[in-house]
């Protein structure tokens, strides 16, 4: 395969990948800037009469995840081993800020971020960064024939620890998110199948019981069986989401037109932005924006098979897992295929934590590839040097 398609042949090279991760990323948050537009545009004119206030907000954000990602290329994820419990413990304290009165920052009735006026910080979204670092630092170093106790049991407990302090926020779609990524990093590095049906089998059960813990997790789920028996309550956001693809056909009615530009699919710029990706550019766009993630997702699943050590290869396995499962969660929910989590579309929606989390740990994948490269140079010079 030539040209700009190489990255995903089984030819491409640690540069090759290299250069395309960073390009779609920067692709996919450019698309999201015009997006997020679309979708506020009308919202922040009736609201502060200020029409540009939402994405000058993004666009901050996404040009400090930009600069982020650049220094973060130039670092391996395995150079990263001695920070990884620092940012571990101060990520789950941060957790813990949250929820201190005074503290954490209360958004619709759910205490998710720390922060001053419009700069705040949702740790959650740091914490699925510093699992996969503390993860994939350990799992690399430890045999997975060591047993449950001192290599599976150490990496439960630090995604336990997070997902309940999640949970507590209240924050569901977000500690399934976390548990999923834990999982995959199991996977990842080798684990034995017996310790992970047993894994699978504890988290199920976890799930279904914290999932039936709180009355309104029950409304959520009847909501998402019976979206348009409770259309007008529980279940608006997703119909009216349902809507806005009824109307799209093709080709989409066009950027900054139709319903989903108006509010009525209430804060479509940030968990529903699909929903405007879908009115505005219809099947043909919306199916166009789910193959160019999964043109990342197996970018970064090639990543973990060219990196030179084990480390940086279960990161990029878990990062590549990572954005996987969030774009499943979130385009599933606004299809009604699954609950509504709260789980925002990577790099796309609105969001300054998630973005510039997002773009820090695709930094540090391409970190690990710079790497791969100098050593693939290297044996390159030497073999030039044998033959000499």
């Amino acid at each position: 395969m030539k040209g700009w398609l190489r990255f995903l042949s089984a030819q491409a090279t640690p540069e090759d990948v290299y250069r395309a991760t960073f390009w779609i990323a920067v692709g996919l948050v450019g698309f999201g800037l015009v997006m997020v537009f679309s979708a506020t545009y009308f919202v922040s004119v009736a609201n502060s009469f200020v029409p540009y206030s939402a994405i000058i907000h993004q666009a901050i954000w996404v040009v400090l995840g930009l600069a982020l990602m650049f220094v973060a290329s130039k670092i391996s994820p395995a150079n990263l081993t001695k920070l990884a419990p620092l940012l571990l413990f101060g990520t789950i304290a941060a957790l813990g800020a949250v929820l201190v009165p005074g503290l954490g920052q209360n958004v619709y009735g759910s205490s998710r971020w720390l922060g001053v006026g419009s700069f705040q910080v949702q740790p959650s979204e740091v914490a699925k960064l510093a699992l996969i670092l503390f993860a994939s630092s350990l799992l690399a170093k430890r045999d997975p024939k060591l047993g449950f106790k001192k290599r599976t049991l150490p990496v439960l407990v630090v995604a336990t620890t997070m997902c309940a302090l999640i949970v507590i926020e209240p924050d569901l779609g977000t500690s399934v998110l976390v548990a999923v990524i834990a999982f995959a990093l199991l996977i990842g590095s080798g684990t034995r199948a017996r310790e992970l049906v047993m894994v699978t089998s504890g988290g199920l059960i976890l799930g279904v019981a914290m999932a039936l813990d709180k009355p309104y997790r029950v409304r959520r789920i009847l909501a998402f069986l019976h979206p348009w028996a409770n259309r007008s309550t529980s279940s608006y956001q997703e119909v009216q989401a349902l809507a806005a693809f009824a109307t799209a056909h093709l080709t989409g009615v066009g950027v900054g037109v139709g319903q989903s530009s108006y509010n009525y699919v209430p804060n479509a710029q940030t968990d529903f932005i699909f929903a405007v990706i879908g009115q505005n550019l219809g099947l043909v766009g919306a199916l166009a924006v789910l193959l160019v993630f999964v043109a990342l997702v197996v970018l970064l699943f090639k990543a973990s098979t060219l990196v030179s050590n084990r480390i940086d290869s279960i990161f990029c396995f878990g990062v590549a897992f990572w954005i996987g499962a969030q774009v499943f969660f979130n385009v599933g929910a606004v299809e009604g295929l699954l609950p509504v989590t709260g789980v925002p579309l990577p790099l796309v929606s609105a969001g300054g934590s998630s973005t510039v989390i997002l773009l820090v740990a695709l930094g540090l994948v391409r970190g690990s590839l710079s790497r791969a490269i100098r050593s693939e140079n290297r044996s390159n010079k030497e073999k030039i040097a044998n033959v000499v």
